[in-house]
């Protein structure tokens, strides 16, 4: 038995960026953007437990219509993360 839920998330380049590094600077005001998204979308809580789960130096896939599972902006070129949730996280939200 684990003792860790596995969630994979099919996320925008933004936020895999924004997952991986923590921040993301194109002058505008994207990141914060991104960090609204995630709120309303009640995914927020599970960024911190979020890691990159491809090697983009290698192609991440094609171009998709469906939505970002973070952000929910469409038409992107798909990218994974996955988050590893503690059970007892899990237990106590």
């Amino acid at each position: 038995m684990s003792d860790f839920d596995v969630i994979e998330f099919e996320v925008c380049s933004v936020c895999l960026y924004l997952v991986a590094y923590g921040e993301y600077n194109d002058g505008e005001n994207t990141a914060e953007e991104k960090w609204k998204a995630w709120e309303e979308s009640g995914n927020a809580d599970f960024v911190q437990y979020m890691s990159p789960a491809c090697n983009c130096e290698e192609e991440c896939g094609g171009f998709t219509h469906s939505s970002c599972d973070l952000c929910g902006v469409t038409g992107f070129e798909p990218h994974k993360a996955v988050a590893l949730i503690p059970k007892s996280a899990a237990c106590s939200s």
